[in-house]
């Protein structure tokens, strides 16, 4: 069981990789999980998921109880209470809708691409995905950007809407191996290989990430505590001016990363709160 502000991030650690995720109210603010696979899932997958869901809510990891099922088509289940997400201009398909994305089109003039997360995080259902989504729309009707960064990328899907949305090259990378080839294989799909290049990196150690710095626009949806620690790298590879979008934190994490921040000389510049998760952006101006 988990806190009911937890619910949403765990349910979403485990989408990309599950048939399906329900989650049941049972009572005093505690909510249960329940995910159905096809067959037994990889433990050590389950186990990184709930454990990276549990760091970024601040409290211990939930106790995994395995049951074998009668026979269900979780596919379709799956499906139905999966169904593509609306963030701003961006419309996100799952490869199961039949849709393809290719980088643009959409609806109502916005930009539609297809998303498969695996075990990646980053499935567009999760409220600090949703933010930076949001985050990036408004950015892109306000000024122009030349050189994206998306830092700890998950499913690449922050990669997509940069690039789609700004037809500016973008940098993914990620430290999980399973996080890099999601991305990859998510621009390919998606006719996007032109403008995004994936590298494995522990925070800027990667040559692929420095080179091609300073950017003027970094997406970093990870947790508090990496982002607070990254501070002063993130604002060493940001140009100026420059736009910083931080997710993966809860409102009552925001005033620690504002605090790191403005260290580094960077200002809040907006806030974008959804059900108790924040997403920040911070900006720098020029010379």
């Amino acid at each position: 069981m988990v806190p009911a502000p937890a619910a949403p991030l765990f349910e979403d650690s485990l989408a990309g990789f599950a048939e399906a995720v329900s989650r049941f109210e049972v009572g005093k603010g505690a909510w249960r999980l329940q995910a159905l696979f096809r067959q037994r899932p990889d433990m050590a997958l389950v186990d990184r998921a709930l454990a990276a869901a549990a760091s970024a809510s601040g409290i211990e990891a939930p106790a995994v109880v395995e049951e074998t099922l009668a026979e269900r088509d979780w596919l379709a289940l799956n499906r139905a209470q999966f169904p593509p997400v609306q963030a701003g201009r961006f419309f996100i398909a799952r490869s199961h809708d039949g849709g393809s994305g290719r980088g643009g089109g959409g609806r109502s003039g916005g930009v539609r691409f297809t998303l498969d997360a695996g075990p990646a995080f980053g499935s567009g259902t999760h409220e600090s995905t949703r933010g930076c989504l949001l985050a990036i729309d408004r950015l892109a009707r306000r000024r122009r950007f030349h050189n994206g960064l998306d830092l700890g990328c998950g499913s690449g899907i922050l990669s997509l809407a940069m690039a789609a949305a700004l037809r500016i090259p973008v940098v993914a990378a990620d430290i999980d191996d399973w996080a890099v080839r999601t991305t990859a294989a998510n621009v390919r799909a998606n006719g996007l290989a032109p403008w995004v290049r994936v590298h494995k990196s522990n925070g800027f150690a990667a040559l692929g990430l420095r080179r091609p710095a300073p950017y003027d626009l970094i997406a970093a949806n990870i947790l508090a505590r990496p982002l607070i620690a990254m501070a002063p790298a993130i604002a060493r590879h940001l140009a100026r001016p420059g736009t910083v979008i931080l997710s993966g934190l809860l409102r009552t994490q925001e005033a620690a990363l504002v605090a790191a921040y403005r260290l580094q000389g960077l200002r809040l510049a907006e806030r974008i709160r959804i059900d108790g998760w924040s997403t920040l952006i911070f900006a720098r101006g020029g010379r």
